[in-house]
């Protein structure tokens, strides 16, 4: 019998991945886990929240999870944590996604349905390539960064880490996205985006800065 898996956040990312995962290994089972404490022994969308991380270590010591997180701080803060613990990360890849066989993956993604990753594009670590999107080839992207429903990268574009790219967003190819970066909805990005740079408009004009003040809900 395959082991439980288990999915890090049981907020809207993490009911995204759940229908993924389903998708993905329909034969295995599947649990929540949040750091939130009322939200302990309840189920969301039928599928049971254990507890915190201890409560997962204790039914499997070596766990298999993935963090459903969509703050790239956040996630990354996580991910440290238990990497200390030895666990396994695991990818969230919808079947009906079109990766092409000269692409290389990272550890930990989610890439959700109808995405399409292009020839000798590379995905680093725990980055999200959400619904729709579409990255052409010759794409770097750094870990934890996160490509909303929609949006559009073109070929040989560079995005840094933790860098944050909006629904419906286009990048033009050859452009480089500082890390920490934010590319705002519908934005249309004809040159580079520098570190810590919030962009919108068409064209993307600088609009702010990210700093540790920023609100993330203003962008998830």
């Amino acid at each position: 019998m395959q082991a439980p898996g288990f999915i890090f956040g049981c907020g809207a990312q993490g009911r995204v991945v759940l229908d993924i995962l389903r998708a993905q290994f329909p034969e295995r089972t599947f649990y929540f886990v949040d750091e939130n404490k009322s939200l302990w022994q309840t189920k969301i969308n039928e599928v049971e929240v254990i507890g915190g991380m201890e409560a997962m270590l204790a039914i499997d010591k070596q766990a298999s999870i993935h963090i459903a997180i969509g703050n790239p701080h956040t996630r990354k803060k996580i991910v440290t944590t238990l990497k200390a613990r030895n666990v396994d990360f695991l990818s969230a890849i919808h079947p009906s996604s079109i990766i092409m066989t000269s692409c290389k993956l990272g550890d930990g993604l989610m890439i959700g349905a109808g995405a399409i990753i292009n020839s000798n594009t590379s995905i680093g670590d725990f980055c999200i390539i959400n619904t729709g999107a579409v990255v052409e080839h010759d794409c770097l992207l750094e870990e934890y960064t996160c490509i909303s429903p929609r949006a559009c990268i073109g070929g040989r574009v560079n995005i840094k880490t933790n860098s944050f790219i909006s629904s419906g967003a286009i990048v033009r190819a050859r452009v480089e996205i500082g890390k920490n970066a934010i590319v705002g909805m519908g934005a249309i990005v004809v040159k580079n985006v520098l570190d810590s740079e919030i962009v919108y408009g068409n064209p993307a004009k600088i609009q702010g800065r990210v700093d540790k003040n920023f609100d993330w809900g203003k962008a998830l």
